[in-house]
């Protein structure tokens, strides 16, 4: 982790990680969401509920686990649950990420994937913050289970209303790498957060998969976090 800080130091000041002028970059998002509306003959809506505990291990590295339950055919069927365990190491405005994704499915044999994130985050105004991030999506080989591997890059811009309420726009687009390299899918996203108190906030997105060859989706993303101070808790337990 010491070794990628300084390295990624080093790279501040250069220019492909920097947003683009900022009428152009609203410009492109305010398309791609608009985008997002096109309807097809075959569309299906699902949903994805988390309920997510997150701590923070010291002031740049964060833990969290994140149960989540997936419907699908107009929320009518559980599809899969499956839980994200997610360890983040913040280097100034830069960030990794490792995702250790289980699909515990009752309809099949347990699955696994591995995200890594490398992203950047920064700001045109106070109240309006823009980020980035490129992911490696790696499904793994289990039990028969052969998912195809994914290069993703999500660019978002986040607007800040007051301490506890923030929105974000943005868009996740996928490329399959291995077996037949071609673009994937495309998925837009909208929504918010809103935090009760300091450890409690819930999180509202709603998601359109525009798939290239399989029918698109409507998705409803909803996540309830609490984090906790373990350091807090380790001391009152000593």
């Amino acid at each position: 982790m010491e070794f990628v800080g300084i390295a990624l130091s080093k790279f501040k000041h250069i220019t492909i990680f920097a947003p683009m002028k900022h009428s152009v970059f609203y410009c492109l998002f305010i398309a791609s969401f608009f985008l997002c509306q096109k309807v097809q003959a075959q569309t299906d809506l699902g949903s994805w509920t988390g309920v997510k505990l997150a701590t923070k291990l010291d002031k740049q590295t964060s833990l969290s686990v994140n149960p989540i339950w997936r419907m699908r055919e107009q929320l009518s069927t559980l599809n899969t649950t499956f839980i994200d365990v997610d360890l983040k190491r913040s280097f100034g405005d830069f960030w990794v990420m490792l995702r250790n994704r289980s699909l515990l499915d009752r309809n099949t044999k347990y699955n696994h994937w591995i995200f890594a994130d490398i992203g950047q985050k920064g700001s045109f105004t106070e109240k309006i913050l823009w980020e980035h991030k490129l992911r490696y999506h790696w499904g793994l080989k289990i039990n028969d289970f052969d998912d195809v591997d994914l290069l993703r890059y999500e660019p978002a811009i986040k607007f800040i209303h007051s301490k506890k309420f923030n929105t974000k726009l943005g868009f996740d687009a996928h490329y399959r790498v291995i077996e037949n390299p071609k673009y994937f899918r495309t998925r837009y996203h909208i929504g918010g957060k809103y935090a009760f108190s300091k450890p409690l906030a819930l999180e509202l997105y709603y998601w359109f998969d525009d798939f290239t060859e399989s029918a698109d989706t409507h998705l409803i993303i909803s996540t309830l976090s609490y984090t906790f101070d373990l350091k807090k808790k380790e001391e009152v337990a000593n």
